[in-house]
């Protein structure tokens, strides 16, 4: 994200869900797994397959979701939709209705608490359902149920030093906290993974090479078996 506030707010609401790792699919999913629950890491490890997602079904556009706010007055402070605030690679694009709008779903962006609150209470007023509202100025969290999550200036400092905040688009600090081993140890076991792939693809690619070419030597014994055969005929 470009805007370090609204990465902040983001990756409180989202807490240790940012450590999920994303998979292609269940096939995957299912080998992670496995490989995890056969390590002696004492890791609990948060796997998510693409396609277990339930994605948005509506059109997708090239600038994002089309979403639109209730039709009040009171949108003093909006920034949109979290879902569409998010900043992907190109190739990444098909993620915006699929993971990110599974994380976020309506979640909208206030600058302030009061500007969130005056849009929820027009909300409710035209007895609509409000959704999960972030505030930018001191990171509050309005839910659906209009419970505010607030986290005092102090407690943000101590979690800091303790390494548990989490901020969207950047990596666990340099510590030696308990959390950033574990994840550590579970980065190893997928490139892990991912080595033993590589080398089996490897593996299969070079008996395939290995294969043809044992049966092109074939082919050139029996024509060199047929040479004198094969002159005659050119000679006719």
């Amino acid at each position: 994200m470009d805007n370090d506030s609204e990465a902040k707010v983001i990756g409180k609401m989202l807490g240790h869900r940012m450590k999920t790792i994303v998979v292609r699919d269940s096939e995957v999913a299912k080998k992670c797994a496995q490989m995890v629950s056969e390590s002696r890491s004492s890791a609990k490890v948060k796997i998510w397959p693409l396609d277990q997602i339930v994605p948005y079904h509506g059109t997708v556009t090239s600038s994002g979701l089309p979403l639109a706010s209730e039709d009040v007055q009171e949108k003093e402070g909006c920034r949109g939709f979290a879902v569409n605030r998010m900043k992907l690679r190109e190739r990444h694009a098909y993620l915006r209705h699929t993971m990110v709008w599974a994380l976020f779903g309506k979640t909208m962006l206030f600058n302030s608490l009061e500007n969130a609150m005056a849009y929820r209470k027009a909300v409710i007023a035209i007895k609509k359902n409000c959704p999960v509202i972030l505030c930018m100025d001191n990171a509050e969290i309005l839910d659906q149920s209009g419970i505010i999550e607030v986290t005092s200036k102090q407690s943000t400092q101590t979690s800091q030093s303790q390494s548990e905040v989490f901020v969207l688009g950047q990596l666990p600090p340099e510590t030696d906290h308990i959390q950033l081993e574990n994840f550590q140890q579970t980065k190893k076991l997928l490139g892990e993974y991912k080595t033993t792939l590589a080398d089996q693809k490897a593996s299969k690619l070079a008996e395939k090479g290995n294969q043809q070419k044992r049966q092109l030597e074939v082919l050139k014994d029996e024509i060199r078996t047929h040479q004198s055969e094969l002159e005659e005929i050119e000679k006719e």
